[in-house]
């Protein structure tokens, strides 16, 4: 990682995490002043299922003096986490406190049922920075980002009802977004049919020159292809 990385980074960086790959060993250490790291761990599920409903692995670590880390991952309806095994678990949490920053962040990578997600999948992202010395204006908290939004979908391929969300908060200003959308598809004896349906807000307010802004967004459509001899359209979009 470039030196300017964050700790956050540091979590990310595969394998994600605090993982044994990611220290400086004695030799590599050889010439740090007073290095010193003490981590722990702990594994906790439910009892009766052998933590097949609910279990959560817990890291900590302190490495003295520019890290304090604590990581949690959790895992719902699927076999117990180990303490040591590779398995991404779908949801996870981290808070580092550095010598410039405090950092957090949680997530999800879920799928119901775990192997296909047909029924539900969620992808989500929380992060956030607070430095402590420095640029103090450049802290953040992003429930999601523009980019890459919090995403969560019902019955893919189905009806594929989508929800897309994001809110990002700093010094500058706060700006919000949120989309839903679904798509069906449907083949009746060779009539197929398509029917798409959305709407979409968002709002963005500056803190430096006080100004708000917003906009509303919707639409839908339907497709008709009656055995590839006639085709019927209709669209319709709205702001």
């Amino acid at each position: 990682l470039p030196p300017e990385a964050t700790w956050y980074d540091y979590y990310k960086y595969p394998p994600k995490g605090i993982h044994v790959s990611k220290f400086s060993g004695p030799y590599d250490s050889s010439e740090y002043s007073n290095p010193f790291s003490f981590g722990a761990g702990a594994v906790l599920g439910t009892s009766f299922d052998n933590g097949s409903v609910i279990s959560l692995r817990a890291m900590l670590l302190l490495s003295i003096p520019s890290l304090f880390m604590i990581e949690a991952r959790a895992s719902i309806i699927s076999a117990r986490l180990g303490l040591t095994d590779s398995k991404e678990p779908p949801f996870w949490a981290m808070v580092a406190w550095g010598d410039n920053s405090i950092e957090s962040g949680m997530g999800a990578d879920f799928k119901m049922p775990t192997a296909t997600g047909k029924i539900f999948t969620l992808n989500a992202n929380v992060e956030s920075f607070f430095p402590l010395n420095g640029n103090t204006k450049s802290w953040y908290l992003n429930i999601g980002t523009r980019e890459k939004p919090n995403t969560a979908i019902v019955f893919p391929g189905l009806i594929n009802l989508r929800s897309l969300t994001y809110l990002m908060l700093n010094s500058q200003g706060l700006e919000f977004g949120s989309r839903v959308d679904f798509e069906l598809k449907k083949n009746f004896f060779g009539i197929k049919v398509k029917i798409w349906a959305f709407v979409e807000i968002g709002a963005q307010i500056s803190f430096e020159r006080p100004q708000f802004g917003g906009y509303l967004h919707f639409g839908g459509g339907i497709d008709v292809n009656v055995w590839r001899v006639i085709y019927v359209h209709f669209s319709m979009n709205a702001y």
